[in-house]
């Protein structure tokens, strides 16, 4: 039996993944971006259906429950995409100023 948690995070999995592939049809979303969230909310849905064998892989390595390695698994993946994110909005500063400094020198 699923408990109330495992169902609200399936509901919320499952509206996510239509909107991402209706985004993706109606080109609204690059395919690379379609296919990293798709893969995240793809990965909900494998931890909501096997829990018990996230339990027992996280034993091995360490970890007490299954819940606590997708934590910390998605703790190291929200640093990831801090570190793109910032990495992009830095280019687009500099892209920026090189832009402006053109156009100042025009004037």
């Amino acid at each position: 039996m699923m408990q109330p948690i495992q169902i609200a995070a399936l509901i919320v999995a499952v509206i996510h993944l239509a909107r991402i592939i209706s985004l993706w049809k109606n080109s609204k979303i690059p395919t690379k971006a379609a296919i990293f969230w798709f893969l995240i909310w793809f990965a909900v849905l494998v931890i909501v259906f096997f829990t018990p064998a996230i339990d027992a892989l996280s034993r091995p390595i360490g970890v007490g429950r299954g819940i606590d390695l997708v934590v910390y698994i998605a703790i190291l993946g929200l640093f990831f995409v801090v570190f793109q994110l910032y990495m992009k909005i830095d280019k687009l500063e500099r892209e920026i100023t090189k832009l402006v400094r053109e156009i100042a020198l025009k004037k």
